[in-house]
Formats: structure tokens, sequence, C-alpha cells
């Protein structure tokens, strides 16, 4: 039996056309994968200068801030976290933007609690200029921190509300923030120390004050360093703000104290021994009290160390040294007070009455009385 040959007829060969419309398309699959392929390196090589971007925006916060200059850190670190805002899920999946954002908010308020503790608005500003910005950062902050963060948060909150009400325009007691801060932490060294200083500001009780300002101190970050720093010059403003003879004496008992214990004595704290002594000696009752604040002999080798040029505060020196039964220190410093051109006035009648009482051998008391001013 002869075989059938198929009756079905072989498919055409393409046309020229379908051929050109078929590498067409074959070309147009290549393009659209460049065209992707493009896209998603221009959209990695982006991201990757953003997020430096980002990094050098924190790196020039983190040095602008040991500049002490925390309003420029605050606006960088504040366009530094909006750029990882607008990260897409590719940027947040390679380079980990939640958690470099977490990190520049915590710079952030570590810059803004810096910006509070300056407190500097400059002229034609107010403080409130300072706190506005920053007080909304730190108060979302501390309702999710705990320990001594949250610590830290609230008692720069409260010290904020202090500086607004010198502008007049906040009535809150901080001393609430203060109490919670040292819920969350007992030794925390900002709360205690702004809290010695708001008692102080209202004139308030120094024993308790000053407890404060001791508090402060048991905080491992104030053994040493810009910490234990700040609390002395906060304590310091406190004690010169008060304008009363005991925190003037507090004053010279705590500088002793820095004295003693190698702290550094800073430019503004050395004006301010020199205006608690500038009356030394006129009045009994105030001189009588300033002796007690510390021991004379102690008081001597402060105002020694503090290297006064003034020729009053030359003079109280010599005071303080014959009140500590130094007199030939006393009598070389007054013959040297009397030997002096540029002294006159009333130094000289000092110097005259103090050199004919040391070369008497059955002087008197170390100080005499003096006149009532």
């Amino acid at each position: 039996m002869k075989r059938n040959r198929s009756t079905e007829a072989a498919a055409p060969p393409p046309s020229p056309f379908e051929r050109i419309v078929k590498r067409v398309a074959g070309i147009g699959v290549i393009v659209s994968l460049l065209l992707g392929l493009f896209q998603a390196v221009k959209l990695v090589h982006d991201a990757k200068d953003r997020m430096a971007h980002v990094d050098e925006l924190a790196r020039l916060a983190q040095i602008q801030s040991e500049r002490d200059e925390p309003a420029a850190a605050w606006a960088g670190l504040g366009q530094a976290i909006e750029l990882t805002s607008a990260a897409g899920p590719l940027e947040s999946s390679l380079w980990a933007v939640d958690r470099r954002r977490k990190g520049l908010q915590a710079q952030q308020e570590d810059v803004a609690m810096q910006w509070l503790r300056d407190a500097r608005p400059g002229p034609g500003h107010a403080f409130s200029d300072i706190v506005d910005p920053v007080a909304p950062v730190l108060e979302r902050a501390a309702a999710d921190a705990t320990g001594q963060r949250r610590a830290d948060l609230l008692a720069h909150l409260g010290w904020a509300r202090f500086l607004k009400s010198r502008d007049g325009s906040s009535s809150v007691d901080p001393a609430r923030d203060y109490a919670s801060a040292l819920a969350a932490d007992a030794h925390n060294a900002y709360a205690h120390a702004f809290w010695g200083h708001w008692i102080l500001w209202q004139h308030g009780d120094l024993t308790t004050a000053s407890r404060h300002f001791a508090d402060a101190l048991t905080d491992t970050r104030a053994a040493s360093g810009p910490t234990r720093a700040y609390v002395r010059t906060l304590q310091i403003a406190a004690l010169r703000n008060a304008h009363a003879t005991p925190t003037d004496a507090a004053l010279l008992a705590l500088v002793n104290t820095m004295r003693i214990d190698g702290e550094p004595i800073d430019a503004a704290t050395r004006d301010s021994v020199k205006d608690v002594y500038y009356d030394f000696g006129r009045d009994q009752q105030r001189t009588a009290a300033l002796l007690q604040a510390a021991p004379p002999a102690e008081q001597a080798a402060t105002l020694a160390q503090l290297a006064f040029d003034e020729p009053a505060m030359r003079a109280v020196l010599a005071q303080l040294l014959e009140a500590s039964g130094q007199r030939v220190d006393a009598l070389r410093a007054w013959r040297a007070l009397r030997a002096d051109p540029a002294v006159g006035g009333e130094i000289v009648e000092q110097a005259d009455t103090a050199i004919r009482r040391l070369t008497t051998p059955a002087s008197a008391a170390p100080l005499p009385k003096q006149k009532k001013h």
C-alpha cells in the first residue's frame, strides 16, 4: 500500500517585515533591560551619595558641637534627618537608614541639651529662640527614654522652662521636671545642679541648694572633666546671683575647695572672687563672715594662687596673712604695697597702719576693728 504524503502545506518562511519586527522587539527588550539596569545603578549611586552627605553632615555637626557651636550643629543634623526621611526601600535595606536616623536623632538631642546649657541667645534674641525649637525634640525623646538618658532629657526640659521664664513667657515650675529626672536617676548631675541653681535664683535655702550641688558631683560623669566643670560654673553663678554675704562666703569656701582639689579656676570665677573681696576689711560684720568661710591661711593660699596684681587685692592678701598669724609674710606684703609708687590713697593709709601694728611687739588682734560703712 502506497504511503500518503502529508496534505498539510509547509509553513511559509517569515517575510522580511516580520523578521524586522522580531529583531526590533528583541532590541527593545535589550534596551529595556539596559535602561532598567541604568536606572538601578543611578538609584544606587544617588543613594550612596545621599548617605555620604548624611555622614558628612553628622561629622561636621560633631566638630561644631566640640567647638561650642550648637546652633550650627543643630541645623546640620536637622538637614541630615530630613535626607534620611526621603530614603526609599532600596536605601533603607542597603544602608540601614532607620538605624542611621535614630543615631542622628540621639546626636541632635545631645546638641539640644548642649545648646540649652550654653544659653547664649545673643543681642536682639530671646531665650525662647533656643527653647522653642529644641523642647519638642527633648519631650518626644524623654517619653521613650529610661534611666540616666531620661533623667538628662527631663532635667534639660526643666532648664528650658527656667530659661523661657526669663523671657516672661513661662510660669511653669521647673522643679517638677527636676524631681521627675531624679526619680529616673537619683544621682543625675544636671537635675541636681539645675535644681540647686533654681533654689538660689528664688533666694531659697542655701543649705538645701548646696546639698543639691554636692549630690550633683556623685554622678560618675562629674568625677572630672566637662560635667564637673559645668556643675561648678552653675554653682558659682548661682551663688553670685544671690547677692548676699552668706552666699559670698559660700563662694569663697567653694573656690578654696577647688584650689585644694586641683580643679581649674577660670577667669570668670577669678573675677567673682575679686568682687566678693571688694570691700574686705571695711565692713567689720561682713569681713568676719568672710573670714569664717575657710581658714584665713587657706584663703590666703587661694588668693596667692590667683595672683591678682591690683593693689586692693594685694591688700586683702596682706590682711588674710595677718589674720592667719603669718605676721612676717603680712608685714612683707604691706611694705611691698607701701613701696609701690602706683599705690596711693586709702591703701597707703592701710599699709602705714598695718606696718606700725605689725612692728609693735604688743600687737592687738590679727585684724583691727574697722569703721562700718
